[in-house]
């Protein structure tokens, strides 16, 4: 998901995510920002889920005006699902959302 760049400041990205009940998985679930669509340059949330159990995710960041010489133009959130996919696991993200936090005076 991108969403116009607001300028920089803190930002807080948040997700309700879900592990259904009786899957064993030892996967992981990550929230990444990535400005400018560079996720090695943004910040993040990572966890372990509790299977049957809607679980809020919530990662803090601040992005810069500028990011290796490029302004930044944009913020891509991306929520990341690590070590599922052998097992046939399934994540399921819900109601994931970018919100610019008030600047502190």
């Amino acid at each position: 998901m991108t969403a116009d760049f607001a300028g920089p400041g803190k930002y807080a990205a948040v997700a309700w995510v879900y592990v259904p009940p009786g899957q064993q998985s030892k996967g992981t679930v990550e929230l990444a920002f990535a400005p400018n669509g560079s996720r090695s340059a943004g910040a993040g949330a990572l966890m372990r889920l509790v299977p049957g159990k809607w679980t809020l995710m919530a990662a803090e960041a601040t992005v810069p005006a500028r990011l290796r010489g490029r302004d930044v133009e944009s913020i891509t959130i991306m929520p990341i699902t690590n070590g599922f996919d052998g097992d046939g696991g399934k994540v399921y993200f819900d109601e994931v959302a970018l919100h610019r936090l008030p600047d502190e005076k």
